[in-house]
């Protein structure tokens, strides 16, 4: 359930409490942790739905989480994206606690962003990475043309940082095909191209490409895609809003929502009771992207990983991305059994 964990969220609006009462009051979940917020600036912010959704889909996997620290500032600049994503590595926000797992649900498409201010971000990660932080970032909702969901008229390939950071692991989106007793039937990439009524009014689709400035890191191994260049996500989860995740907010009150936005607290969520279970056994794990090739280039591979072989992300035909056998830049290496994966990494949790 989290115990022994402590959690950050980043965000760049806030929250009501009473939504997120209301909300694990409604599905039984019993004394959770109470988010901490950590109010970064002077700025007013105004509410949004991607707290509220971040929050509640933590709490519903990990509600009894020793930490959980809600990071929140106004995104006017650079500096202020650099004051967001450095401050859970430092303690005076967190009790003194180191934070173990970080996620983030905010980004911008590459050729926005620009050299040197990735350059400045990824010193940010590579110390969250050296501190023994698992970062999650979500790699954007509108497929292989991440621009399109920040200025809604670039369609060309592009990447979404910092979910293409080589120290972070990057989650795509899937959508869900399931049988009559709701295990899962199948899996394939969230694409809502032809939806009648797109996503947040727009095209959405999981992110995914290859990045235009970050080299591919040593621990990027086996996705046999050519070229020398970092590319995304590394994994995907369910992120189809249609059904989608049902939420609480003040703006709109119960409704369904999804988006990476979603599948990325899901994954960073349960990576937390994997945490949980190796410090309980005295294990220490690699970070979750390296850990995540090693057991893909293993015999793991077929036990551990929902391969997603079905659908793409190309909203706009730009020629990226189409998922096939294991590795590829629509749906990574596909979704994880969070619970086969911690038998493979805790001896002690087999049978």
């Amino acid at each position: 359930m989290g115990e022994g964990i402590t959690f950050a969220l980043v965000e760049g609006t806030r929250f009501e409490q009473s939504n997120i009462d209301e909300f694990t009051s409604c599905f039984g979940i019993s004394d959770p942790v109470v988010p901490t917020v950590v109010q970064l600036g002077s700025d007013e912010l105004k509410p949004d739905g991607e707290p509220f959704l971040d929050i509640e889909i933590v709490l519903m996997i990990a509600p009894k989480l020793s930490g959980l620290y809600v990071f929140q500032k106004k995104l006017n600049s650079l500096a202020d994206w650099v004051t967001l994503f450095s401050a859970p590595l430092d303690t005076k926000h967190t009790a003194g606690v180191p934070v173990q797992i970080m996620s983030g649900s905010l980004g911008n498409c590459e050729v926005k962003w620009g050299f040197a201010a990735i350059s400045m971000m990824e010193y940010i990660f590579m110390n969250a990475a050296a501190s023994g932080v698992h970062v999650f970032i979500s790699a954007g909702d509108s497929g292989s043309s991440t621009c399109y969901h920040h200025d809604k008229k670039t369609k060309t390939k592009s990447a979404e940082y910092p979910a293409s950071s080589q120290y972070v692991t990057g989650v795509g989106g899937t959508n869900l095909a399931l049988n009559e007793d709701n295990t899962i039937k199948g899996e394939g990439v969230w694409n809502d191209r032809d939806f009648p009524a797109p996503y947040n009014k727009k095209f959405g689709a999981g992110g995914g490409g290859k990045s235009r400035f970050l080299s591919k890191p040593l621990w990027q191994k086996g996705t046999k895609i050519k070229g020398f260049r970092r590319t995304t996500p590394d994994v995907a989860f369910f992120a189809d809003p249609f059904p989608g995740y049902v939420v609480n907010d003040s703006l709109r009150g119960w409704f369904d929502n999804g988006g990476t936005s979603a599948a990325t607290p899901f994954f960073a969520a349960s990576m937390a009771l994997v945490l949980q279970a190796a410090e309980e056994n005295g294990i220490t794990l690699d970070l979750t992207y390296e850990m995540i090739y090693k057991l893909a280039n293993s015999n793991a591979y077929d036990g551990v990983f929902q391969d997603v072989v079905i659908g793409n992300n190309d909203i706009f035909d730009v020629g990226c991305c189409t998922a096939g056998p294991r590795y590829d830049m629509a749906s990574g290496w596909g979704s994880l059994n969070i619970n086969s994966l911690a038998e493979v990494l805790i001896p002690s949790l087999r049978n």
